[in-house]
């Protein structure tokens, strides 16, 4: 990196150049990315395609990816400068619904790559809420670990111990997360 004015500080890296954006591939990237095609994201990144594209319910290439745990697809896109904390029309992101549904290998890669640890959901919660009231423990740890707020209340007042204390003893009892 260059050096600046100020000793000892250097300049930002520039930003890597792309493609010209060509809008009629998003469609092209949010199919590849929801079929775990990881070769095919960098190849239509590559040719321009728009890694904040917004498909179907809002979701961007990412999100797509991680409701269809398409690891390796998630891991191009992100490593590509895709944003992790885009959000779709039921206010998931990757970070928000990998750390719900203990796809962890994709919420580490968020959480690497600037998750917003206090973004919340539909709900208003946190990733952690829903992570207990599944039970991924793994995953509870990653959020804890990461700086999820463990005192978190959610809109219907609920916490992560209550859904972890309510999965525990009851397992048929569910909340809104």
């Amino acid at each position: 990196m260059p050096p600046v004015d100020r000793p000892g500080a250097f300049a930002a890296e520039p930003p890597p150049v792309r493609a010209s954006r060509d809008p009629a591939l998003g469609p092209q990237l949010v199919q590849a990315a929801s079929a775990d095609d990881a070769e095919g994201v960098r190849e239509l990144i590559a040719g321009g395609a728009d890694l904040e594209f917004r498909g179907d319910r809002d979701r961007t290439p990412l999100i797509a990816a991680t409701k269809n745990r398409a690891s390796a697809a998630a891991r191009a896109l992100i490593e590509a400068g895709a944003d992790v904390n885009a959000k779709d029309d039921m206010e998931d992101s990757a970070y928000l619904y990998a750390g719900a549904e203990g796809i962890d290998d994709i919420l580490e890669l968020t959480l690497r790559h600037g998750a917003d640890v206090r973004s919340v959901n539909r709900y208003g919660g946190t990733a952690l809420i829903p992570a207990c009231e599944h039970g991924y423990l793994g995953t509870v740890r990653l959020l804890i670990d990461a700086g999820v707020d463990v005192d978190h209340v959610n809109e219907p007042g609920w916490t992560a111990m209550h859904e972890a204390s309510s999965t525990e003893t009851d397992p048929s009892a569910t909340s809104e997360s």
